[in-house]
């Protein structure tokens, strides 16, 4: 339905509100709401208008500067994820050689053993 109406749909990561450009719209129109409203007594309509203003008030400029501000962040997560995931990859390595000379120790520790017996 919404494609009939040329929308697009973005899927957003859940928990990641700093990668999600409404959270840093919504928290704008907060902050301009509670500077008209500092004491927070505002009639309930009142706050509803001027909610809706705000709202409306968001130019697109301010969308542009959100998304290329999420996009940096997304990058930067990206560049993060690698870098743990090389590190992974490097302990998972560590740890087999690890567990193949502590194998090798424990042949030789039972070559040895068994050549003792052999000795008796």
């Amino acid at each position: 339905m919404l494609q009939e109406y040329d929308f697009q749909i973005f899927r957003l990561p859940p928990y990641h509100c700093d990668i999600n450009a409404i959270e840093y719209i919504w928290a704008n129109i907060k902050r301009q709401i509670r500077e008209i409203n500092p004491t927070a007594d505002m009639e309930m309509n009142k706050l509803f208008r001027e909610t809706e203003e705000a709202i409306y008030k968001t130019s697109n400029d301010r969308w542009q500067f959100h998304c290329k501000h999420v996009e940096k962040l997304e990058k930067k997560y990206w560049e993060k994820d690698a870098i743990i995931e090389e590190m992974y990859e490097t302990l998972q390595i560590s740890l087999i050689n690890e567990e193949e000379s502590d194998s090798e120790c424990d042949s030789e520790a039972t070559l040895s053993a068994e050549s003792e017996e052999d000795d008796i």
